[in-house]
């Protein structure tokens, strides 16, 4: 998990955002394993955490985001609280308005060694 670099006063303005007009999203966890056999066969195993609250950004044409090149208008940004950060990681998905999104990159927002927001950008399912 990358480190964010945002000021106190940003991250308490995230956290209230989410407090107030957070929508309520579902997270899967996804957890792989390998067999044991000779075809070594993937195994996906899921399990869903319902009723979580996060601030969601579409990502749009001109946004800093966009401009970097490596994420498109329409892609998905969501911010969630630090209870959350033991949920929140890389190709765990994330449901929003029925569709899902993989999570692809996560950035830990901290002050000094405590996680106060969790972002994470994700891709469409």
């Amino acid at each position: 998990m990358a480190h964010g670099i945002l000021g106190d006063e940003w991250i308490q303005e995230i956290r209230n955002r989410i407090d107030e007009f957070g929508a309520t999203v579902t997270v899967r966890t996804i957890s792989k394993s390998f067999g044991n056999d000779e075809y070594r066969a993937l195994t996906e195993t899921t399990s869903d955490t319902a009723s979580v609250k996060a601030w969601v950004h579409q990502v749009e044409l001109g946004d800093n985001l966009e401009k970097e090149g490596i994420w498109q208008a329409g892609d998905f940004v969501f911010w969630f609280k630090d209870s959350r950060s033991g949920i929140i990681a890389n190709g765990n998905r994330i449901q929003f308005n029925s569709v899902w999104y993989e999570i692809v990159e996560t950035i830990a927002q901290e002050v000094g060694d405590t996680v106060y927001l969790v972002e994470a950008r994700t891709k469409k399912v």
